[in-house]
């Protein structure tokens, strides 16, 4: 079952080639240190989204105390900014690591299910079956406008993840290996139904981490190379862009993946950036690496016989766009 959330925005303002069409705008971010300023809301509500997409790190938990993860959840909702976000915004997401309760925790951690009540919570998605239906928080969301239909998959990148492999070089904590799973076998067999869909325009991935910069050693898809080389066939030919955080930096991704480029746009973090910050090389970035506070923007629409999606990271707290992408999708219904 799928949430389906109906925006009929008119819009007079012009995107790619897209002139009084309905311009669907989804903002996302991640990595909120809730004990830091959330001087972030303003400049997000002065992009008008009609979407906010949590992209992991909600709050700085590391607990099995659910008492305090509820505690710190109401901060963040009791913010009056994001009071305001969420009366005039659909609001969905997924974690990471600090929201889930354990740095860098998967399979491991004993209090996973008592973690998922917190989240839906906060979501307000206590009560959507198809979450319920299920161990994790991996979940699915439809828009549709008047123009076009765009499906969003969010991940759980935690729930089902087993050992990574630790590493003994030194600037790298994760090796790669070829064994174990990202995603668990029930959550894989799910992607790969919610993916089968031709009724789609345009899928959007929230993956909480990133999937095609590889050449940094931390947490990462290529730190299993056997499940992204899965992910990326269930792609390969879709028109598809992947949203990233944890980083605590901002960056685009892109490598060709059949007949479309597919995209990894990062947007990390929200309250605090990479203090120890240094360069890294990503044979697959396209245009920058920032160490900043930032958030992201998708700004969608449809005209020509092509879905045009511009992607921009835009710092915090002046709104200055960092990064700028245009990316268009043939469409072929």
């Amino acid at each position: 079952m799928y949430k389906k959330i109906v925006c009929c925005l008119v819009c007079s303002l012009a995107l790619g080639n897209c002139y009084a069409q309905d311009i669907l705008k989804i903002a996302f971010g991640s990595c909120n240190d809730e004990k830091k300023s959330q001087e972030f809301w303003k400049p997000i509500l002065a992009q008008n989204p009609t979407h906010w997409y949590w992209l992991g790190d909600i709050v700085y938990a590391d607990t099995e105390d659910m008492s305090q993860l509820r505690q710190l959840y109401s901060h963040v909702k009791e913010d009056s900014n994001y009071r305001e976000l969420s009366a005039n915004t659909a609001i969905d997401g997924t974690w990471d690591d600090h929201d889930y309760g354990l740095n860098d925790g998967g399979q491991e951690f004993p209090k996973k299910d008592e973690s998922k009540i917190e989240l839906l919570r906060f979501l307000d998605l206590e009560n959507n079956s198809e979450l319920n239906s299920h161990k994790g928080v991996y979940h699915s969301s439809v828009i549709t406008t008047s123009d076009n239909k765009i499906k969003t998959i969010f991940l759980d990148t935690r729930t089902f993840r087993t050992e990574l492999q630790v590493s003994t070089i030194q600037g790298r904590r994760y090796d790669t290996i070829n064994v174990g799973s990202f995603l668990g076998e029930k959550q894989w067999i799910w992607l790969e139904e919610q993916l089968h869909d031709s009724t789609i325009d345009l899928f959007i991935l929230a993956s909480s981490v990133q999937a095609l910069a590889i050449d940094q050693g931390y947490e990462s898809w290529g730190t299993m190379p056997h499940e992204r080389q899965k992910l990326l066939k269930l792609l390969k030919d879709k028109p598809a862009i992947i949203l990233s955080g944890d980083r605590h930096i901002a960056e685009i991704s892109m490598i060709q993946n059949g007949k479309y480029p597919l995209y990894d746009i990062t947007s990390s973090g929200l309250t605090h950036t990479w203090s120890n910050y240094r360069y890294e090389p990503n044979g697959n970035r396209v245009g920058g690496q920032f160490a900043v506070k930032n958030f992201g923007m998708l700004s969608i629409c449809k005209s020509n016989d092509s879905l045009h999606v511009t992607a921009e990271l835009l710092q915090i707290p002046d709104a200055t766009v960092i990064e700028k992408l245009k990316i268009h999708f043939p469409t072929l219904k």
